[in-house]
């Protein structure tokens, strides 16, 4: 087996004009809606998110019609079902899930750990005196 090394731009590129055969990368979720990894067998991604370039019109018909509905029990049914379906065809090979910890100090002020924004540095600030104190 010959492994082809390249930087993020071009593997990036290659993936989505279907150039891979494998290819390990992550993904983390924008947003609290099971949708956003359903979209990852949606053949209207192809090219895009479905670097698996999966074709299935069962899922693809699941994927339209749960996109029609409120969140809910009828929603949350579609969703099972084309689960199960991503299961069995397995276009992507689920491997690990992120498990982050954060620690900080009690100078740190306005920390709020949010489970989808990734950018919350800069809403932190330092108390000095605090600070100060802890460190005397």
């Amino acid at each position: 087996i010959n492994f082809r090394t390249a930087k993020w731009p071009e593997n990036l590129k290659n993936s989505r004009a279907g150039k891979l055969m494998m290819w390990r990368v992550g993904w983390v979720a924008a947003q609290p809606d099971g949708e956003t990894f359903l979209a990852l067998g949606n053949s209207q991604n192809i090219g895009q998110a479905n670097h698996a370039r999966f074709n299935l019109p069962a899922y693809n018909k699941l994927f339209a019609t749960q996109r029609t509905l409120p969140d809910g029990p009828e929603r949350d049914a579609l969703f099972l079902d084309a689960k199960k379906l991503f299961v069995a065809y397995m276009p992507y090979k689920f491997v690990g899930h992120r498990i982050e910890t954060a620690i900080f100090h009690p100078w740190v002020i306005g920390y709020r750990r949010h489970s989808f924004m990734r950018a919350m540095w800069k809403y932190i600030d330092i108390d000095h005196d605090l600070k100060g104190e802890r460190s005397a």
